[in-house]
């Protein structure tokens, strides 16, 4: 049985959705009808991705941390099972978020606007009382061209179609690089040579493939699997690994996200056996 503080689940559930606001076919070679080679249309599927004003994203997956008692309170120690969807218009967005942390099943819906984040969880819906310049970092529509930005060395690895649109299959690693830029500058913290070189050695499996089509260049379906095996003294663990599959649909579509009429003042207090 789980020992530790229960308000762990409260802060890791803030911790996963945040994050999500800050995820056929087989060949050889470069197939036919693909005018572009790979690095210039991942480019290109990023740049046309950040152009639209809404789109919805679904995911689902696995995360797990190994260690890093001091962050999750140890309910990720092995790999647990998140799934939600995402609605993004504009600089606002919505996140439903449901994740299995092996004690117990938790659902949460995180609110962004130009006018704050509010935080839904068991029943009540928290204004989350954020500085004025974290507000500013949390772009939710630049997340998902992020993530496609992270792919290097990719390769076209296949042709189909997805909602009768022909697309391409691009298929890349990781760049550690990549991902400590975009931290550095969500945090607004540099991140020194040591803690950096750490992530650069734990990263033992990396892999993106990307589902974009060929004509508009939007990306369909976004699969990533990161493990890091190794000391990671930024989450204070020996190990992480994230499994995350992302299809994204309905771009610029009329997606109103709406903010919560009722919110209180989140504090750890006012969510009873959830807090410390």
């Amino acid at each position: 049985m789980y020992t530790g503080s229960v308000s762990a689940i409260a802060r890791l559930l803030c911790a996963l959705g945040l994050a999500v606001l800050l995820v056929g076919c087989g060949g050889d070679g470069e197939p036919s009808g693909v005018d572009l080679p790979a690095p210039e249309l991942v480019a290109a599927a990023a740049e046309a991705l950040s152009e639209q004003d809404s789109y919805r994203a679904r995911f689902e997956g696995t995360i797990g941390i190994s260690g890093g008692e001091s962050i999750t309170g140890g309910l990720l120690g092995e790999e647990q099972p998140i799934s939600g969807e995402a609605r993004v218009s504009g600089d606002d967005a919505a996140v439903d978020l449901a994740a299995d942390l092996g004690i117990t099943n938790a659902q949460l819906t995180l609110t962004r606007t130009g006018n704050g984040v509010w935080l839904g969880l068991l029943g009540q819906d928290y204004t989350l009382d954020l500085p004025g310049e974290t507000l500013d970092l949390l772009r939710p529509r630049d997340v998902a061209p992020t993530l496609v930005s992270w792919m290097a060395d990719p390769e076209i690895t296949g042709t189909g179609s997805a909602d009768g649109v022909d697309v391409a299959t691009i298929t890349g690693t990781v760049d550690p690089d990549a991902i400590l830029a975009d931290i550095t500058t969500l945090s607004g913290a540099e991140i020194d040579e040591t803690a950096a070189q750490q992530l650069r050695a734990a990263l033992s499996e990396g892999m993106i493939e990307l589902t974009v089509g060929i004509e508009d260049r939007l990306p369909r379906r976004l699969r990533a699997d990161v493990v890091l095996d190794g000391q990671i003294d930024a989450i204070d663990a020996d190990g992480a690994s994230v499994d995350l599959d992302l299809e994204l649909r309905d771009f610029d579509e009329d997606l109103t996200i709406a903010e919560p009429s009722d919110a209180q003042p989140f504090s750890f207090d006012a969510l009873g056996g959830f807090g410390p």
